[in-house]
């Protein structure tokens, strides 16, 4: 899935069309239309930025599909990994024990999840298979040390959570995206 898919998908699931995007960004929908038909590699970062806004993604999920937990709240940590998983919201809803409109609540950050509930809804959008690891970032968290953050490392819809010095998440943190990066190209599967 590259940018433009990413965008599309965000288009339909907030109803917004290219035509409308093109006044929000303004430009020309011809440029726009452009743009999206040729997979324009060359587009102004200024431009990315306002299109992540406007879809209200982080910048790097929008250009690269990468999500890093540390820079964004868990509801849109669950849309982005859904969106990358190529799950509707209402399979989704089918799946866990949420409603169309908790999930829609949810990816807003309106309805705000705890440790468990946010690990088994992740279990649901994650990739079978793939190890994925998720830093804290809420230091105002009183139940942990602090001067240290935790991670969570999550296989196969089971979790352990570990408290770490930062240095040691960031640590965990680079072996977990190698492992992660060979472990797709040895199974073959792509981003």
């Amino acid at each position: 899935m590259n940018m433009y898919d990413r965008i599309d998908t965000l288009l339909k699931e907030k109803r917004i069309n290219k035509r409308q995007l093109s006044l929000d960004l303004d430009i020309p929908y011809t440029t726009l239309v452009s743009m999206f038909k040729r997979k324009s590699t060359s587009v102004d970062i200024e431009t990315i930025k306002k299109i992540a806004n406007i879809l209200d993604v982080d910048l790097d999920f929008l250009a690269t599909g990468e999500i890093y937990p540390g820079a964004t709240k868990r509801g849109t940590l669950i849309k982005q990994y859904r969106i990358n998983s190529g799950i509707s919201q209402k399979e989704l809803s089918s799946l866990s024990q949420y409603s169309l409109d908790e999930i829609k609540k949810i990816e807003d950050n309106k309805l705000i999840l705890n440790d468990d509930a946010f690990y088994e809804l992740a279990s649901f959008v994650c990739k079978d298979g793939i190890s994925y690891l998720f830093a804290d970032s809420d230091f105002d968290d009183t139940s942990k040390p602090l001067d240290k953050n935790y991670v969570v490392i999550w296989s196969n819809q089971q979790y352990s959570k570990f408290f770490l010095y930062s240095e040691q998440a960031e640590a965990v943190r680079t072996i977990a995206s190698q492992f992660n990066d060979i472990y797709k190209k040895n199974e073959g599967i792509a981003d």
